[in-house]
């Protein structure tokens, strides 16, 4: 196993055991599955969170990264792995701050 999968792994872990909502006691849920980040599926999830929460600033700045990551991957300049890891990164640090 490469540093990358073992990095994506422990990552995508994490994530699964830690709070799976984002702001107001909402139910939803977008962590990726590898190999589906950037889909019609995630891209319809990711439109409704930001359709639920249209002036959350953190919201807002998920979907942002979301949409530039997946342009990335369709561009053919990063990986949608690497995107993915990416996403949780800021994924997991917003939920983190809603946390405290």
């Amino acid at each position: 196993m490469t540093v990358r999968e073992v990095l994506f792994t422990t990552l995508l872990l994490f994530a699964t055991t830690g709070l799976a909502a984002i702001g107001d006691g909402d139910k939803f849920d977008f962590l990726p599955v590898p190999g589906e980040f950037c889909n019609s599926a995630s891209d319809q999830m990711q439109r409704d969170l930001f359709k639920h929460y249209p002036d959350d600033e953190g919201i807002i700045n998920l979907y942002a990264n979301y949409l530039g990551l997946c342009q990335l991957v369709h561009d053919g300049s990063i990986t949608e792995q690497a995107a993915s890891v990416l996403w949780l990164e800021q994924r997991n640090s917003l939920i983190e701050k809603r946390k405290k």
